[in-house]
């Protein structure tokens, strides 16, 4: 929703284009700890897709990103701030 809402909003718009140029098709492994399974994030047709990395069979991810679960409890439990500004969003998982 985030991505929908600001993307054609500067420099948001600049940003998400960069990303979807240098990263499409780009799979990164992401793993929550203490979470039995990972997922794997990929950019396509200017989403963000994920799957459960057990889905991707022999994939050799190009990243991995371990990310906190009280991160993810956050955006959870508060997605109108996550929406109104996505340079809230951690966007580290494309750049590791």
């Amino acid at each position: 929703m985030s991505l929908e809402n600001n993307k054609n909003r500067f420099p948001f718009k600049q940003i998400f284009e960069a990303a979807e140029n240098q990263k499409q098709g780009r799979k990164v492994e992401v793993e929550i700890p203490g979470y039995p399974n990972s997922f794997v994030f990929e950019i396509n047709g200017g989403s963000i897709t994920a799957k459960p990395h057990s889905s991707c069979g022999d994939c050799n991810c190009d990243g991995h990103w371990r990310v906190n679960d009280d991160y993810l409890l956050d955006v959870v439990g508060n997605p109108e701030v996550y929406i109104e500004n996505p340079a809230k969003i951690n966007w580290e998982w494309l750049y590791n």
